[in-house]
């Protein structure tokens, strides 16, 4: 009999330190989840101290949803010497599709930077690997309109394309870059300014008009641009692109302020968590 009751607390002190494990394990899980969180929140703010309202006409717009590899894809085909050509993309926007590319790689090179000098914290970092960078960096700038500057073979974004096989160590390095919160931000952003340039006609010299702007910040500036071509307009049609861009903003003020706020409250709550008082 006494034997059993030992069995029976041993498997229960067994069950017990398993159920700490387990809940040790969930609490790793949640810290590791908060902490990505926080680095996503981190970037946004850096991106949230400007709100941007655009309106532009457009004959076409794409209901797809964004997805960074096929965004990633989609990008990195503008480096194809016959993209333009295949297209039929006048020559007047291929230095805006270039300028997508070119400022997907800048942002690119930035976070190798940024890994390279993180990397060599306790040593000096690699002068010759910086140099590289920074030398395409300046290639970029002296390029930058012109298709030179997009060319597969001086691009440092890894490729996309080419055999399965021979390709594995550039989709590992996609697959590592797309994990980044910073560069998946200018992914999205050139993928939405490549989106507005598709829905145009690309064949045509005619680029697409953003008729009125609308910017402010935090710090109470409030811009509000008009393009001369919208006062060449038909007086109905001014007044529904003024009410479409003026809705615009103040829907789009609204969802701003109310992300700014959600922001503060989550900073007061994170800082409340971790002193305790919640």
């Amino acid at each position: 009999m006494f034997a059993k009751i030992q069995n029976q607390k041993a498997l229960e002190s067994k069950s017990q330190d398993n159920q700490n494990i387990t809940n040790l394990g969930t609490v790793d899980k949640a810290k590791d989840l908060l902490n990505k969180f926080v680095d996503s929140v981190n970037v946004l703010v850096k991106d949230i101290t400007t709100l941007e309202v655009n309106t532009i006409v457009v004959s076409n717009i794409s209901g797809s949803k964004f997805n960074p590899w096929q965004a990633y894809y989609n990008i990195y085909a503008i480096s194809d010497p016959n993209y333009f050509t295949d297209k039929q993309i006048v020559l007047d926007l291929q230095e805006r599709y270039i300028n997508i590319f070119l400022q997907l790689e800048r942002e690119y090179i930035y976070i190798l930077l940024e890994q390279e000098l993180e990397s060599k914290e306790s040593g000096k970092p690699d002068g010759a690997v910086i140099d590289i960078y920074n030398k395409r960096l300046r290639y970029i700038d002296e390029n930058r309109l012109n298709a030179d500057g997009t060319k597969e073979s001086n691009s440092m974004l890894p490729s996309p394309f080419g055999d399965h096989e021979n390709n594995v160590d550039n989709y590992q390095k996609i697959s590592k870059i797309l994990s980044n919160d910073k560069f998946v931000l200018t992914l999205r952003k050139v993928s939405e300014l490549k989106a507005a340039l598709d829905g145009g006609d690309i064949t045509s010299d005619q680029v697409d008009t953003i008729y009125a702007q609308t910017i402010m910040q935090l710090d109470g500036d409030i811009i509000t641009r008009y393009h001369k071509k919208l006062f060449d307009l038909k007086e109905n049609d001014q007044d529904i692109i003024m009410k479409i861009h003026n809705d615009g903003v103040v829907s789009g003020e609204k969802q701003w302020r109310e992300t700014i706020e959600f922001l503060i409250n989550f900073v007061k709550n994170l800082a409340g968590l971790s002193s305790g008082k919640i």
